[in-house]
């Protein structure tokens, strides 16, 4: 994608498109950063965008992000290939109780290789979904050092169920990308912003209201 410049020269608008077989948890990664809820019933999807941004205190745009979720269907071969060109950074995800869903990430890292017109091609991270489930197969074991030794790519592990690795997914992304508001990534997901705010809110409030107690001494006379 065309890609804007901050006066400071950084990055201000990136495109990162989420990849990877059916019922592996790409919308629910995207949905947990995006919206911080998880869904239980699965609904199939053909192409949704979302958008997340970072603005100063003063209301100028710092940096935009732009989440592509893909269907995991080959049902839209055209589709992908130009989301894969128009891609700054890509996520190959599986699903961590379904090991033979990696197969789709090898096939992709293939398309993603041969797709490229550009001098350098879009960053990539694999990442095993479905932490909360994962099935203890030998497969596994060997998919982190497939990925990172063998590709040269970024692995993580994710439950987008507990919420547990999605946030540092995105801080990683972010990481390669090179913008420099990384390390204050939470100001990019717009719920969990809200949440932590009410929350410290919520816990001023109690502070205010607890009564104060007078102070006790004991003493003891020995004689």
């Amino acid at each position: 994608m065309a890609q804007m410049q901050t006066d400071s020269g950084a990055k201000a608008q990136a495109r990162v498109v989420f990849l990877g077989a059916a019922r592996t948890g790409k919308s629910a990664i995207v949905k947990r950063f995006v919206h911080d809820v998880f869904e239980e019933e699965y609904k199939s999807t053909v192409e949704d965008l979302h958008s997340v941004e970072h603005r100063e205190s003063g209301g100028s745009l710092c940096f935009r992000m732009e989440i592509l979720d893909t269907s995991g269907s080959y049902s839209f071969p055209a589709m992908r290939r130009l989301a894969i060109r128009h891609a700054d950074a890509c996520v190959l995800v599986f699903s961590l109780d379904d090991p033979g869903s990696f197969e789709e990430v090898r096939r992709l890292r293939d398309e993603i290789q041969g797709a490229g017109d550009r001098a350098c091609g879009p960053a990539v991270c694999v990442v095993g979904n479905k932490s909360d489930v994962r099935t203890d197969q030998d497969l596994l074991e060997e998919i982190p050092y497939i990925v990172e030794g063998e590709w040269g790519y970024c692995y993580k592990e994710t439950s987008a169920r507990d919420d547990k690795g999605v946030l540092q997914l995105f801080r990683e992304l972010l990481v390669q990308l090179r913008v420099p508001w990384s390390t204050s990534l939470e100001v990019m997901a717009p719920q969990k912003r809200k949440r932590r705010e009410a929350l410290v809110k919520q816990k001023h409030r109690k502070h205010r209201k607890q009564p104060r107690i007078a102070s006790k001494i004991n003493s003891c006379l020995v004689s």
